[in-house]
């Protein structure tokens, strides 16, 4: 998942750029459409990269949850998790709202073209924004994927170790008050 993040990361962020280049080439009588469909382009490819890594930390936890549940883990893993999934998710927040705010004032400025220094100015905002996002969100996800392989490996110890007729450990009984 890293490197395939790594690589959507770095289309996104040519293509933010590429879209301010087109940006400051409209002029009064034409390049506003590459510029709108570039921009458009970028911003539904910010929020599905976004929308992916989210969709990643969900079903990772959840395989690690139900790994570490199963083959009585250590719970202290699930607080990594926890831990991973809420930087992300406030990342995330960061990044999908600085696509919200640029697309807000490229409207804005298409309407009434004495916004368009706030909408460069956001645009700015929101590719460094972005790239701050990836960058932490980044290692979040090779954190996770550490995480995924030491559970999942100490999980196939576990089954091995029923399959060869150890016993298997009692799990713990909440104590009653």
């Amino acid at each position: 998942m890293s490197r395939i993040l790594a690589s959507l990361a770095v289309a996104d962020l040519v293509l933010w750029v590429g879209s301010g280049a087109l940006g400051f080439l409209v002029h009064d009588d034409g390049g506003y459409a590459r510029h709108f469909i570039l921009a458009l382009f970028t911003s539904l490819l910010t929020v599905f990269i976004h929308a992916v890594v989210l969709t990643y930390f969900s079903a990772s936890g959840r395989m690690i949850s139900q790994a570490v549940f199963i083959g009585h883990l250590a719970g202290a893993t699930l607080d990594q998790v926890r831990v991973n999934k809420s930087r992300v998710v406030r990342w995330i927040g960061v990044g999908v709202s600085a696509v919200v705010v640029n697309v807000a004032f490229g409207a804005l400025t298409a309407r009434d073209s004495t916004w368009h220094v706030f909408h460069v100015f956001t645009s700015m905002i929101g590719m460094f924004a972005n790239a701050a996002a990836f960058w932490v969100i980044f290692g979040a996800v090779c954190d996770q994927s550490n995480l995924m392989r030491s559970v999942f490996s100490q999980y196939q110890d576990q089954r091995t170790q029923i399959r060869q007729g150890d016993v298997f450990p009692a799990r713990e009984s909440p104590e009653n008050d």
